[in-house]
């Protein structure tokens, strides 16, 4: 049995970290594409309260699960605590280009738990995935861990395929470019098309298909 270190949260904190969004919830109750047995082994709700030792969940443990910033802290602890090479975490928050030391192996871990939806995906009954701050990961990391703690799947892509391989989005504030940002459909399914045939996002297309190729347990 794997056991993960406590972690210790406020009252004050836990209020704060309460107030998730409706969004947020709805993508954890939602039914998972396709989830990966080790991933929800390792990051689903029972595995999360073993980390904070909650013997006997409770509304409010759910609820804290629920949002998407706890729910990546808690799969970044994860990660270093088995595969890392004891970098402690909390120091390691703010290192510029990677997250975690695999042994020598600069990993910079990505996590997602909300399905992005607009005005257009609903028109097409669609959503999808969505990670940014990489601008500044490149050539800092040898590698980019994405989870997708919707539908519990791992990815693990090396750096060069997946700065150069995979296609961006622009972040941009008052027209100026500051950040890039990688979606991907949250079915897994990269065959949408409009009537004359056309892929209705050939980005999110492109993306959807190889990211499924760098699929890890």
């Amino acid at each position: 049995m794997i056991k993960f270190e406590s972690s210790y949260i406020s009252p004050k904190d836990k209020k704060i970290l309460l107030a998730f969004s409706r969004r947020e919830r709805r993508s954890i109750e939602r039914k998972m594409v396709n989830p990966n047995p080790n991933v929800v082994k390792l990051f689903g709700f029972e595995a999360f309260c073993k980390w904070v030792g909650d013997a006997n969940p409770t509304e409010n443990a759910r609820l804290l699960y629920s949002n998407g910033d706890v729910r990546g802290r808690f799969a970044e602890s994860v990660i270093e605590q088995l595969e890392g090479s004891n970098v402690i975490v909390v120091a390691n928050q703010n290192t510029k280009g990677f997250d975690i030391d695999r042994n020598g192996i600069l990993a910079e871990l990505k996590t997602t738990s909300t399905l992005v939806t607009t005005s257009g995906t609903k028109i097409y009954k669609t959503c999808y995935l969505q990670i940014g701050g990489l601008e500044n990961k490149k050539t800092k990391c040898h590698e980019v861990i994405i989870l997708d703690l919707v539908n519990m799947r791992r990815f693990c892509i090396p750096h060069d395929d997946f700065f150069n391989k995979m296609e961006f989005y622009d972040v941009k504030k008052k027209g100026i470019k500051t950040d890039i940002s990688f979606r991907w459909y949250g079915d897994y399914d990269p065959e949408k098309y409009y009537k004359n045939g056309s892929y209705r996002s050939d980005i999110m297309s492109h993306n959807t298909t190889l990211i499924q190729k760098y699929e890890v347990d």
